[in-house]
């Protein structure tokens, strides 16, 4: 039997469907090993080009050892075999085209890091709209470029509504990264978000991808690790390339093919199944778990322990607070992992951390002072823009607060409308000597860099 247009992907469930058939079923890169098989068996061979020479001459050796052959082939190998092997395809019997359909373990990505309520998704690759599909067959997906202005990606954040999924794409560094997070704390959203493909990690966030492993390399991988049935593993973990590499890691520690094999055929998720052992044994740790650094495999194992992930999360949280709240040092991971996954209502600040913004925004009352700061955080993290859109929001509750306003300004280069800005300022009556010194000494910053250097002068000794 031959199955045309064959999808990796797809493999794993092909060999489920033939095991409890062909319990002695065998899966195969390589032709060459077909003479080895013994007479009567039924195998899976995986088709590649350079083997069509090869099944052309030996193709008598299937009628003599009564060989069962599933060739497993993709459109380039079946033309191969069109053109190289005319003789042994009339000895097809019967010709399947396969169907498309995502990886599983993307789908099942999906919905745990959905299940798990994790702050977001992070898709590193492969078919991400045919694995959301079949993830979450109701609802659908928007693609939102992150190099938009932040105001349009507060907007787009807040306008999907429940049943849509934000996918933000052009993430090329921590500066787009931090925008993005920004926004969908500003909008007061999570879990219901994915960054296609960053250029950097976004800590707190589950990976999930539909990228599939090679198979003649998964197959050495897992036989040099010593599997007698390498290709079968292979293809009872739907290639998915993580979950061969912890089996190799479990294989190489003495746990049994036999045992690994059973694992993996009573699990409706059988990635996860190599994760959670994988766990057991020590090759995964529980900070990489709990900072989502994990191999997916081991993430989704992990997401379907709720009370243990609480457990987890929580001492870690709360360790990173105190620091916070001693004002002992912080790290970038840190503070983002905090921010993004802390159910806390109070901001602690930690000098110019622009992750931690996040908690800010989505957790906590929004007042004129938290916008002031929030605006004063930006600045300190380089982001003028989103700055002045934060300042430009306390400016509007409370006219008082315009010297936020005016740096944001200022930085953006924006120096014709600080400088009216200020000299409104400077006409109020309520505004202060201190105030006043304060302003005309901007003013004459900003005449100086304009090279009006005589009214700069006049007024830098006013200030004084």
């Amino acid at each position: 039997m031959l199955v045309d247009h064959a999808r990796p992907e797809r493999l794993g469930e092909l060999v489920r469907t033939l095991l409890p058939i062909a319990p002695e079923l065998e899966v195969h890169t390589e032709a060459y090993r077909l003479a080895e098989a013994k007479p009567g068996s039924m195998l899976v061979l995986i088709g590649r080009t350079e083997d069509a020479d090869w099944l052309n001459i030996n193709r008598p050796l299937f009628a003599s050892r009564e060989l069962r052959v599933v060739l497993w082939c993709t459109r380039e190998v079946s033309e191969a075999l069109l053109k190289r092997a005319v003789d042994f395809l009339d000895w097809i019997s019967l010709r399947l085209e396969c169907p498309a359909g995502p990886a599983p373990y993307a789908v099942a990505g999906l919905r745990c890091a959905l299940a798990a309520r994790v702050p977001g998704i992070v898709w590193t690759g492969g078919d991400l709209e045919a694995s959301f599909a079949a993830a979450r067959p109701r609802r659908t997906l928007r693609r939102i470029s992150a190099a938009r202005p932040y105001e349009e990606l507060v907007a787009e954040a807040k306008a999907a509504g429940g049943r849509e999924w934000l996918a933000w794409t052009d993430v090329d560094g921590d500066f787009r990264l931090r925008r993005v997070r920004w926004a969908l704390a500003e909008a007061r959203r999570r879990t219901r978000a994915i960054l296609v493909e960053p250029a950097v990690r976004s800590p707190g966030w589950w990976e999930v991808h539909a990228r599939v492993a090679e198979p003649a390399e998964s197959c050495e991988r897992l036989r040099s690790a010593g599997a007698k049935q390498p290709g079968r593993l292979a293809a009872l973990v739907d290639l998915e390339p993580e979950a061969i590499q912890l089996l190799g890691g479990l294989l190489e520690q003495g746990v049994g093919e036999h045992l690994l094999e059973g694992e993996l055929l009573k699990s409706a998720d059988p990635g996860a199944a190599v994760g959670r052992l994988a766990s057991e044994q020590g090759l995964v740790t529980e900070k990489e778990l709990v900072r989502g650094r994990a191999p997916p495999p081991a993430m989704r194992a992990f997401g379907v322990v709720r009370d243990r992930m609480r457990r987890l999360y929580e001492a870690d949280l709360n360790a990173i607070e105190q620091r916070l709240h001693s004002e002992a040092q912080v790290d970038a991971e840190d503070a983002a992992f905090w921010s993004a996954s802390t159910r806390s209502t109070q901001f602690v600040s930690s000098g110019s951390r622009g992750e931690l913004v996040e908690v800010l925004l989505r957790r906590t009352p929004w007042t004129t002072g938290h916008w002031e700061q929030a605006a004063n955080i930006a600045l300190m993290a380089g982001d003028a823009e989103v700055a002045h859109h934060w300042a430009r929001r306390a400016f509007e509750t409370d006219n008082e607060q315009w010297k936020v306003l005016t740096h944001a300004l200022i930085r953006q280069g924006r120096l014709t409308e600080a400088e009216s800005l200020l000299r409104r300022q400077l006409q109020t009556e309520r505004t202060s000597d201190l105030a006043r010194g304060w302003i005309l000494r901007e003013m004459g910053l900003i005449l100086q860099s304009q090279g009006k250097y005589a009214e700069a002068e006049a007024l830098l000794r006013q200030s004084l």
